[in-house]
């Protein structure tokens, strides 16, 4: 992941920059993975998890017994 990101900073912009007309297949293809793997990663890392107020008062009555 990091190594994408890396060359997202210096390819990406150099190819906008200098060859915007010249764009062949492999920069295609290039740009269309690591935007899909940047998506595929906001939406791993936003499908956060999060306990229920009905388990954490069960954790709690739970806990309070075994005192």
């Amino acid at each position: 992941m990091l190594l994408l990101l890396i060359a997202n900073l210096i390819i990406l912009p150099v190819a906008i920059s200098f060859f915007n007309d010249d764009l062949s297949v492999h920069w295609i293809v290039f740009n269309g993975i690591s935007d899909t793997v940047f998506m595929l990663d906001l939406v791993i890392n936003f499908r956060t998890g999060t306990i229920p107020l009905s388990l954490i008062l069960l954790l709690v009555l739970l806990l309070t017994r075994s005192i």
